[in-house]
């Protein structure tokens, strides 16, 4: 795990942009490095990396700012608009100078409310600080980034029609806690993800419920996890 890499700073509310009712849709920051890295290992600089179900953009957002390299480009989607622009503001917070000097600035107004969040927020503004050097050798790294308020299914015929590379997805699959799959249920998505032949990898979380209707073909790895959560992996042959 890179040393610049802190995951208590990339919880949700903390480093990154959130947005309202975004609480609904917080995600393990470690399981997100663990999940991007899996893809950059084998993607090894020849595809692009997609999240369907962005959120606030933290998956993304740690493929962007930490596996720039890995990757041709980074492609996210989600059914909410907020989301969706809570994502752009992420993905440019962590690879682009401007970006993360205001977001440097906001978090320094939210110091001296009260002794809590004085020292809660002046650790957030010294860690943004430490990562500087981080997101300026991103920026030096062009990618493309393609971002758009979409249901999963809708997105990868686009994706796959002008990517002009491989796709590695990787995603938390909405399940009911305020956060809702919309569209085809899970099995039908995914099932259009393995028929799709660009496709080359796919990390998902969903839980035992999902996991339960989706494929165990060639190719898949499915396993259950902590917290009620499950991983369903499958890589082309």
């Amino acid at each position: 795990m890179d040393p610049h890499f802190e995951p208590e700073y990339f919880a949700h509310g903390r480093l990154l942009w959130r947005f309202e009712g975004s609480d609904a849709v917080r995600f393990s920051p470690r399981l997100a490095w663990g999940m991007v890295e899996g893809a950059a290992e084998i993607s090894a600089g020849a595809g692009w990396l997609w999240d369907p179900f962005s959120g606030a953009g933290l998956i993304p957002a740690v493929a962007r700012a930490f596996f720039a390299s890995a990757f041709v480009g980074i492609a996210a989607s989600d059914a909410s608009l907020a989301a969706v622009e809570t994502t752009v503001k992420n993905l440019a917070l962590v690879s682009d100078l401007e970006a993360a000097a205001k977001r440097l600035a906001h978090v320094r107004g939210l110091r001296g409310q009260n002794p809590k969040s004085d020292r809660r927020w002046g650790e957030v503004a010294a860690y943004l600080e430490r990562l500087l050097p981080n997101i300026e050798a991103a920026a030096s790294i062009a990618r493309e980034a393609r971002v758009e308020c979409a249901l999963a299914h809708e997105q990868l015929p686009r994706l796959a029609g002008e990517a002009g590379a491989a796709l590695y997805i990787v995603g938390d699959a909405p399940y009911g806690r305020g956060s809702e799959l919309l569209g085809p249920p899970i099995d039908a998505i995914v099932q259009g993800w393995v028929d799709e032949p660009s496709v080359a990898y796919v990390d998902l979380v969903c839980t035992p419920q999902q996991l339960a209707t989706l494929s165990a073909g060639e190719g898949v790895t499915a396993r259950s996890g902590r917290g009620g959560r499950a991983r369903w992996t499958y890589v082309r042959a």
